[in-house]
């Protein structure tokens, strides 16, 4: 090969190998230059008590998912190593609307009535009342300026986020799919935030957020 500036750098760690991927060289230069150093002598890894880690960094470069895949493929053809991460800094489209939509805050004015869903990937707002049998469900926070006395689900998807409310009633709560059937007495008809914590629901006084990171719950 042509000495020219390197379009891979290789650097081991205690962990195993990061492959860096030149952000500003062609897909066949970068794919030439990849079958070329794993062909240059990483194959020595070889019978050394299993496939060495790999961790594949492509920086600010955007990488088709066909190049990804054929990338992955030059080292499947290789048992000596095993790409055990890849790294992007830039997102897809799809990732960035998805993000857009988890960060987006859904107001409902007025009463939620038994019967009614609100639904949205983002945190919800609901400037009125929770009635029993009204549901509110939210890939993100959940905040009731009024009587949440339905059923609230926050965090769906897996993360730990919050559930608020100025008049605690609930008859069912769930956050990150971990369940509660009924609000504690001391909480009942007070203003009150539920959050996960060591694995269960727990419930606080409003007061308490003043101290509390919401950041923190993400």
């Amino acid at each position: 090969m042509a000495a020219t500036a390197p379009r891979i750098h290789i650097k081991g760690t205690r962990d195993g190998l990061v492959f860096y991927f030149d952000p500003t060289c062609s897909i066949d230069e970068l794919l030439s230059t990849l079958s070329y150093r794993l062909e240059e002598g990483l194959d020595r890894l070889a019978g050394r008590g299993g496939p060495t880690p790999v961790v594949l960094h492509f920086g600010s470069r955007y990488v088709p998912e066909d190049v990804l895949r054929a990338i992955l493929a030059e080292f499947e053809r290789r048992p000596s190593l095993a790409v055990r991460e890849v790294v992007r800094d830039v997102y897809l489209k799809e990732e960035v609307e998805a993000m857009l939509r988890r960060a987006r805050t859904h107001t409902e004015v007025g009463i939620i009535r038994s019967g009614e869903l609100v639904e949205s990937e983002g945190d919800i707002l609901i400037l009125g009342d929770v009635n029993p049998g009204g549901v509110v469900r939210a890939g993100g926070n959940i905040f009731v300026f009024g009587q949440l006395a339905g059923c609230a689900y926050a965090g769906v998807g897996g993360r730990h986020r919050l559930i608020v409310a100025h008049d605690m009633r609930a008859t069912h709560l769930s956050i990150a799919d971990v369940h509660a059937e009924d609000v504690p007495p001391a909480y009942y008809g007070r203003g009150a935030f539920v959050r996960l914590e060591d694995g269960a629901l727990t419930f606080h006084p409003l007061t308490a957020l003043r101290t509390l990171d919401v950041s923190s719950t993400a």
